[in-house]
């Protein structure tokens, strides 16, 4: 589905007025709902192409707009707000975590409308996976009639986004070169894009959260593993196959253990739950404390911090030294100035200042520049929200498209879709 890099095209009206009507449902999508004279003064365009393309894209099904015929006093119209339709096209979110999956319905405001998670069965493979997602999705849309124009899948990797291949995730059930893409555009007849689960995470901020103040800033997210999603510019970057993100797989000791990725010492082997455990266990023995005999995980020895336990916040500040050693390395590399943390568990700043002091400690040229780091808007659930930002950043950069055709001068004005629309597929 991606358009090669190194094509150039010329632009024409036909492909201006398409631009703007993206350009127009983007930021409805992401900032609204809005009037049309704010829409006019953010986009740049004038009032009359507002204008059409409000009337577009309401014939279209896409939007409505609650006018308001008294305006103040009585006297005049009162701007209306504008807004998704409550039939608009939807897309779907699944995001396949390492011992569950979620599946979500949402509209292209990131509105989720029903959603729902599976634990995994001890036997899953990767024709178990797809029979899942799609008994899972089957069961949501028992009484839903709206379009789905495309499915967006975050995944634990390492994965090929380009050929949409599962390929080596570790510790997941021997899963391995999984056609997922395919198999689920075939079961569905509709769009399916894969993205690494971090990345789609970071994409989900650029959307729709704290990311749209942001040019540039790194998503880190405490799960299963420890991932980073990168976004430079205002645009995510994933790399040639979606394989970037993996934080959790780069070294802090290069003669370090081996680690089931082939690399030595890497980021996850030091801040896991086993090392949290123990650290907090040592702690309360050198107290003289009975030592803990279960594994506890981040977000249990963060509730346990927060109460101020001092054997949790000795195991929280040893995590945090793990993790900013290998997170300095990235800063180092992209310079960007801001990460959004997520984890699961009750949000806080003790996690985010502890790994705020540490970044700055050892941070290249700290003199003249300062990380911040600050909760992400959407916490754990960010993966999966970020399966929705995948779909929907397909449908708003045109890669999977849903509107009308536009007018060329001296044609006829477009025509709200038909309801067996190839471009808006009413049924599974």
């Amino acid at each position: 589905m991606k358009i090669a890099k190194n094509t150039v095209r010329g632009e024409n009206s036909r492909d201006m007025k398409s631009a703007n009507r993206l350009l127009f449902l983007r930021l409805l999508c992401t900032e609204g709902p809005l009037v049309r004279g704010e829409i006019a003064n953010r986009t740049g365009l004038s009032k009359m192409t507002v204008s059409n393309i409000i009337t577009d894209l309401v014939a279209a099904g896409l939007l409505r707009e609650e006018v308001d015929t008294e305006g103040k006093n009585g006297a005049g119209r009162k701007p209306g707000l504008l807004s998704l339709a409550s039939d608009s096209p939807t897309v779907v979110g699944m995001h396949i975590g390492r011992k569950s999956c979620h599946v979500l319905i949402s509209d292209l405001s990131a509105q989720v409308l029903l959603e729902q998670e599976r634990d995994y069965p001890a036997n899953l493979t990767g024709d178990r996976l797809v029979a899942l997602l799609l008994r899972t999705l089957k069961e949501l849309r028992k009484d839903y009639d709206r379009p789905i124009v495309c499915v967006g899948i975050s995944a634990l990797g390492p994965l090929d986004n380009r050929s949409g291949i599962l390929l080596a995730p570790p510790n997941f059930y021997g899963i391995r070169n999984f056609p997922l893409r395919s198999r689920l555009e075939d079961a569905l007849g509709i769009p399916c894009l894969l993205s690494h689960d971090i990345s789609a995470a970071a994409q989900a901020e650029l959307l729709y959260g704290a990311g749209r103040e942001l040019g540039d800033f790194l998503h880190l997210h405490f799960g299963n593993g420890i991932g980073a999603g990168i976004v430079a510019q205002g645009k995510l970057f994933d790399g040639v196959m979606g394989l970037s993100g993996e934080l959790g797989h780069t070294s802090i000791d290069y003669r370090g253990p081996l680690c089931d990725c082939g690399n030595r010492g890497c980021l996850e082997l030091y801040a896991n739950a086993q090392n949290l455990t123990a650290d907090y266990a040592q702690a309360r023995m050198d107290a003289g404390l009975p030592a803990t005999r279960q594994v506890l995980s981040l977000p249990e020895i963060l509730a346990l911090a927060h109460r101020e336990d001092p054997g949790a916040l000795y195991a929280l500040d040893r995590f945090c030294e793990y993790v900013s050693a290998a997170l300095v390395n990235c800063l180092n590399l992209i310079d960007t100035h801001c990460v959004l943390l997520s984890h699961k568990g009750q949000p806080s700043s003790l996690m985010e200042s502890m790994l705020q002091e540490k970044v700055n400690e050892r941070l290249l040229a700290a003199s003249c520049r300062r990380v911040t780091v600050r909760p992400s808007t959407f916490q754990f659930r960010a993966p999966a929200m970020g399966a929705i930002a995948v779909a929907a950043e397909a449908i708003f950069s045109g890669q999977i498209p849903i509107l009308p055709a536009p007018a060329t001068s001296g044609a006829a004005e477009p025509q709200p879709c038909r309801a067996d629309c190839p471009n808006c597929i009413q049924k599974l």
